[in-house]
C-alpha cells in the first residue's frame, strides 16, 4: 500500500480537528473534508481519498465499518482547539513523512539533490523511488502528489505542473514544539534520549527551519523532559517511558 494518493493541504486536516467530536460517527467527517475540498476537487472519488488520508494519519478512530467512530479523546482535535492551522503545519508535515514510508524515501532523495532556491521536477528522481517502491503509475503519482502537497504547506513554489523551486523551510511554532517530539516518537523515528543538536538533522524534519530547536528544549525543560549536560554536550531525557503517558501530559497541557 503507498498510503499516499492525493495532495493534502494543512486547512483540511485543522477543519477535521475543529469538527472532531468524541464517539464521533467517521461519516460526519466525511463529509467536512467533502465540503472544505470541494473547491479544490470537483470528482467524489477524488476527495474520498483524501478523506481517507486525513482520517488514516489524523484521526483516531475505533470500529469498521458503518460503526466506526472518534476516540474519547484525540491529540490532533485537542491541537486544533488550542492552535491554528498556520501554527500546526511543522507537525502536520513531518508526521505525514514520518508515518509514510515512501514520503520518507522522497524526502531522502530530495534532501540528497536540492537546497533552498533549487528547481524540482518530479522525473528529477523517479527513477530512485521506482527502484524501492516499484515502476508504477500510483508510485509516479504519489510523487507528484507530494510535490503539490509541500507547495500547499508552504515549502515549494509552483511554476508549472511537476515543476516547482524550494522555496522555504517551515518555521516550528515554539508552543507547538512538544507535539513535534511526541510524533517524531509514536511514529517510531525517535527514542526517549534525544541529542538536541542532532535531532533537527531528521530526514522527517527536512523541510522544517530547525535552527530554534535547542531553545525550545530549554523552554519545556521540566515539563515533558529534562535536560541536562554530558561529556560537554546537551541531552534531553524524556519524562515519560509510556507514549500513553507523554500523550496524557500533553492532553493535560493542551486543555
Amino acid at each position: 500500500m503507498i498510503g499516499f494518493d492525493k495532495p493534502v493541504r494543512p486547512e483540511w486536516i485543522h477543519a477535521v480537528g475543529l469538527a472532531l467530536r468524541p464517539h464521533q460517527p467517521v461519516s460526519e467527517l466525511i463529509q467536512v473534508i467533502d465540503q472544505v475540498t470541494a473547491a479544490e476537487f470537483r470528482g467524489p472519488e477524488t476527495r474520498r481519498k483524501v478523506a481517507t488520508i486525513i482520517l488514516r494519519y489524523f484521526v483516531k478512530t475505533i470500529g469498521s465499518g458503518p460503526d466506526r467512530h472518534t476516540a474519547d479523546r484525540d491529540l490532533f482535535a485537542a491541537a486544533a482547539h488550542k492552535f491554528s492551522a498556520e501554527a500546526l503545519r511543522s507537525v502536520y508535515l513531518a508526521h505525514l513523512i514520518n508515518t509514510i514510508p515512501i514520503l520518507q524515501t522522497i524526502t531522502g532523495q530530495m534532501t540528497r539533490r536540492y537546497g533552498l532556491g533549487d528547481e524540482i521536477q518530479s522525473t528529477d528522481f523517479l527513477h530512485r523511488i521506482y527502484e524501492q517502491h516499484g515502476q508504477r503509475g500510483v508510485v509516479t503519482n504519489c510523487v507528484r502528489h507530494f510535490l503539490r502537497t509541500l507547495s500547499w504547506f508552504g515549502c515549494l513554489e509552483r511554476l508549472a505542473p511537476n515543476h516547482y523551486r524550494f522555496d522555504a523551510r517551515l518555521p516550528i511554532a515554539e508552543q507547538t514544539f512538544p507535539l513535534l517530539v511526541y510524533f517524531w516518537l509514536r511514529d517510531g523515528q525517535g527514542s526517549y534520549q534525544i541529542a538536541p543538536s542532532e535531532f533537527g538533522e531528521q530526514p522527517g524534519f527536512y523541510f522544517l527551519d530547525a535552527a530554534g530547536l535547542p531553545g525550545y528544549f530549554l523552554k519545556f525543560n521540566s515539563v515533558f523532559w529534562v535536560v541536562e549536560k554530558r561529556m560537554g554536550m546537551d541531552r534531553v531525557t524524556l519524562r515519560y517511558t509510556r507514549i500513553e503517558s507523554f500523550e496524557e501530559a500533553l492532553l493535560s497541557h493542551l486543555r
